[in-house]
Order: C-alpha cells, then sequence, then structure tokens
C-alpha cells in the first residue's frame, strides 16, 4: 500500500493497483487537510506532520469514523444484521451494505424507508431486526420497514422466560406484548394494563415478575397475571 499526503485533500491510502482504499481528511478525524509529512512506525501505525500540528492513525485498530456526511447529531443504538450495518439516531434509522463500510469514498448511508426521528433500540430476535422509535416498534428488512405497533417510544425487547414466541416492551406509557404470528414473525400482542409508567429500564424475573425503573419516580417490582394482559401486583419503591 501507498500513503500520499496532499495540501488539500487529507490523506489517501492506495493499494498497488492505484485503487483508493482509505481517505481521510477533516471529516473523519484529521486536524486538518494539508498533510506535510509522514511516517510509519514499527508497528503500522501513522504519523502525519500537518501545518498546524501532529496525527496520529492507530491503523493497527480495526476501527473507522463515519465522516461528516453522515450528518448526525447522536447515535442511540446500533446492529449488525443480514450482511448490513444500521445505525439508530435521532433523526432516523440508517443502514449500508457491510461489503462497502471500509471505503470512506462511499460513505452514503441510506434511511430506512418510514424510519425518519428518534430511534431508542435495535435487537435481533428469532431471526428479525426489530426498531423500538418514537412512534412504535418497528420490523426491519433491508432498506424496508414493517410497523408492529403505535404505541408511543418503544424503549427495549426483552424475552419473556420460557416463552421464545415473546417479548416484552417497554414504552412511553407502560408495557405491551408482542407474539410470534403463525408464520414466524413478529406482531403486536397486547397492552399490559394496571401500569402506565415510562419503562426504560427493565428487569424480567421467573415467574411473571419484573423490575421497572424510572427516572426520578423510583423502582417498580411488577407481578403480570398468568396471561400477561394485565398486572397482578405492583411494589413501588420511591
Amino acid at each position: 500500500s501507498y500513503l500520499f499526503g496532499t495540501i488539500k485533500s487529507g490523506l489517501f491510502l492506495v493499494n498497488e493497483s492505484g485503487e483508493i482504499q482509505e481517505h481521510l481528511s477533516r471529516s473523519n478525524g484529521l486536524q486538518n487537510n494539508t498533510v506535510l509529512s509522514l511516517f510509519v512506525d514499527r508497528q503500522n501505525n501513522i504519523w502525519l506532520g500537518l501545518d498546524i500540528g501532529i496525527d496520529y492513525l492507530k491503523s493497527s485498530l480495526p476501527t473507522s469514523v463515519i465522516n461528516d456526511n453522515f450528518n448526525i447529531a447522536a447515535t442511540y443504538a446500533t446492529a449488525v444484521h443480514d450482511g448490513r450495518i444500521y445505525i439508530g439516531t435521532n433523526q432516523g434509522l440508517y443502514t449500508k451494505e457491510l461489503g462497502r463500510i471500509r471505503s470512506h469514498i462511499d460513505i452514503k448511508y441510506d434511511l430506512v424507508e418510514g424510519m425518519e426521528g428518534q430511534v431508542w433500540n435495535l435487537t435481533v430476535k428469532g431471526g428479525e431486526l426489530l426498531c423500538g422509535h418514537h412512534n412504535g416498534a418497528f420490523s426491519i428488512d433491508g432498506l424496508k420497514s414493517r410497523k408492529l405497533t403505535n404505541e408511543r417510544g418503544v424503549w427495549n425487547f426483552k424475552e419473556v422466560p420460557g416463552r421464545e414466541d415473546m417479548l416484552i416492551s417497554g414504552t412511553y406509557d407502560g408495557l405491551i406484548i408482542l407474539r410470534k404470528d403463525r408464520g414466524g414473525r413478529w406482531e403486536f400482542g397486547n397492552r399490559v394494563k394496571g401500569f402506565d409508567i415510562s419503562s426504560k429500564d427493565i428487569h424480567i424475573c421467573n415467574n411473571n415478575w419484573l423490575w421497572v425503573s424510572h427516572g426520578y419516580l423510583g423502582l417498580f417490582h411488577i407481578r403480570l397475571n398468568s396471561d400477561l394482559d394485565s398486572t397482578a401486583i405492583i411494589n413501588e419503591y420511591s
């Protein structure tokens, strides 16, 4: 491989065939785009002399920076599923094929259809990628989404002990149940009656008991009935 430092465009990594493998600039981590000198140390890490200082690229690590062209303010969840990486942000759910992830020349991520807005959670369950979103719960397949429920603000997806066909999700307004249909796909089951408090953090125990913590209301120890459609006991610890 060959390294080229430029005056205006940062650093290029080129293979023996002249193909650009990496392009590093201010948009993905350099202090500025003027690379005046280069040095490769014994660990194959790269030192760059810039016109405003020194940058150090630890190239031995299998990591890279998503550049400014992605244009997101906050990332809340990531997942890898069916050959794609998915990134959940405060602006929507974005995806890219894993085979293209190393190229900073082609950094564009695609917005999954219908997934604009706040993403809270990405979880793979039963072969499906599930997305917890401000507008509900979704099943994601490539660039397409399938809405499972209109319940506001789905925070998470938790397995029900001993039930591979059921999940509990915390929402802005309490708890919901997801179930697998006859085709093995996740669908909305029911809302859990008797508890309408935001349930961002959940821990599920045996015998239908679960703990829910709230940012300022405290901790709740809840037992659901056998059908998982309502609460049987609620103990509150403020």
